[in-house]
């Protein structure tokens, strides 16, 4: 009677049961000229308050957070829900995952950039 309205609760938990896959969300922000920071490397706000809460209400739904290490660098990521913000209650925050890139053999052994 209500399907659509409870699939939408959860849908990690449905895509996981059903296709036996994660559901991912994707965030990329970019300006008009397809780039994401300026050509020095200097990175800059390149959306709207309202772009960046929806952000937020989406790293609020998520489970875990990944960003490539060179950005928590370069930017000072916090990679929080900023719950105060938004006017939401404050749950438990989604896991921090800064990735690195590696390529790992066989045998277990990884060589990282």
């Amino acid at each position: 009677m209500l399907e659509a309205e409870a699939r939408a609760l959860n849908p990690g938990f449905l895509k996981r049961m059903e296709h036996g896959l994660p559901f991912v969300r994707v965030k990329l922000a970019m300006s008009l000229d397809g780039r994401t920071a300026m050509a020095s490397g200097e990175s800059q706000w390149i959306t709207g308050p309202a772009a960046r809460s929806a952000v937020q209400r989406l790293r609020a739904r998520s489970s875990v957070v990944l960003t490539s290490a060179q950005s928590v660098l370069a930017d000072n990521a916090r990679m929080t829900v900023r719950a105060d913000e938004l006017g939401l209650t404050p749950t438990a925050p989604p896991w921090r995952w800064p990735a690195h890139r590696c390529a790992c053999s066989s045998t277990g052994a990884c060589a990282c950039r």
